[in-house]
């Protein structure tokens, strides 16, 4: 895989960056306050998953305002190993128009280019939804239309989604 940072323009001056594998000490730093402030993770949840930063994204100033994280891991339905994918984005960020989709289409695709250069077994990558504002049609329908499929839900209620890299269901 190449060890490069793609960026990705968006509206209003926001990036979409990779970073996996490749991030610099002061963009571990920035991503650690973003947690920090936000009050996301713990201090040691963030050590842990400062390794599975994914992409970042940057606000028009050029500050991070989001990221995203995977990890390998196997989930009960099929017992496939997947890609299990976070996503944090500041408010303020979120409510761009677009800006969540791009950050996870982006996200996605490079986890696919890592499975594919490391042959890991991965299947794609699935998300566990803890928000329950994002367990209603409407994001249903915006889940749907970007190649995710609805496994069901947990005991406690989190919805299961996925998007295989081939197949049947898979993104495009």
């Amino acid at each position: 895989m190449e060890n490069i940072q793609r960026k990705h323009e968006w509206r209003d001056g926001y990036k979409v960056i990779e970073v996996f594998g490749t991030m610099s000490e002061l963009q571990q730093q920035q991503v650690l306050e973003l947690w920090a402030s936000a009050g996301v993770v713990s201090p040691q949840q963030a050590q842990q998953r400062i390794h599975q930063v994914v992409c970042m994204i940057l606000d028009p100033q050029g500050a991070v305002c989001g990221v995203s994280t995977a990890y390998l891991d196997k989930l009960r339905q099929g017992g496939y190993t997947w890609y299990l994918m976070r996503m944090f984005i500041r408010p303020k960020a979120r409510k761009t128009i677009g800006l969540p989709a791009l950050a996870s289409r982006v996200t996605r695709k490079h986890l696919a280019r890592v499975s594919d250069d490391t042959q890991n077994g991965a299947k794609g990558t699935a998300v566990i939804n803890e928000n329950p504002g994002l367990w209603k049609k409407g994001m249903h329908r915006h889940y749907v239309k970007a190649g995710w499929n609805f496994q069901g839900k947990r005991q406690d209620g989190q919805e299961i989604w996925i998007c295989p890299f081939e197949g049947e269901w898979a993104a495009d």
